[in-house]
């Protein structure tokens, strides 16, 4: 009797991701900065093999099942032992070296899995475990596009900071019940 043939593992990684910068290199104290792409839909943590810092040694290993956004599938060379720096926290990585990649990091759910306590979309910022606060960043837009002012634009001047969600009635309404009302309200928003 033959053994059940096993299946590889394909790990296929999500469109959706959040841009954070970090500091990547062989020690601590020879990083360079770049942006990595925490991707919670990404298995493994990837990196770019044209972008390696100088000095770190990867090791070369079979080709491995795995595949990007759109289904391709990537070319894999091998692993290699990053020092990644994220502000004050520094932590070593373990990377799939792969050919070609959309960016130069990948921090996958491995890296989530172990050091990322929230994502907090809402307020830009990913929280580690020891409790640093790391900001999603944006790429910048190729070309800036003039939004239209709107018509109400003068009557609610802009607020500096968080502006509040609450919505205010413009006049007193009296609600009876079993009926629909239609309410005229406003917000800062």
């Amino acid at each position: 009797l033959r053994p059940p043939r096993q299946r590889p593992e394909v790990f296929v990684a999500a469109k959706r991701n959040y841009r954070v910068r970090v500091e990547v290199g062989h020690t601590p104290f020879d990083t360079r900065r770049i942006d990595a792409i925490l991707d919670t839909g990404a298995g493994p943590n990837l990196f770019r093999a044209d972008r390696l810092p100088p000095g770190v040694k990867f090791r070369k290993a079979q080709t491995l099942l795995i595949a990007d956004a759109n289904g391709k599938r990537l070319r894999t060379i091998g692993f290699a032992i990053l020092t990644v720096r994220l502000q004050h926290y520094v932590v070593d990585v373990e990377c799939v070296v792969c050919e070609h990649l959309a960016t130069d990091l990948i921090l996958g759910c491995d890296f989530c899995d172990r050091y990322v306590e929230a994502i907090r979309p809402r307020k830009r910022s990913v929280e580690l475990d020891d409790g640093s606060i790391i900001p999603i960043t944006r790429a910048p837009s190729k070309r800036a596009a003039a939004l239209p002012a709107l018509p109400d634009a003068q009557k609610f001047p802009a607020v500096k900071g968080r502006t509040s969600p609450k919505l205010r009635v413009v006049k007193p309404t009296v609600l009876k019940p079993r009926t629909q009302t239609w309410v005229t309200v406003r917000t800062d928003r």
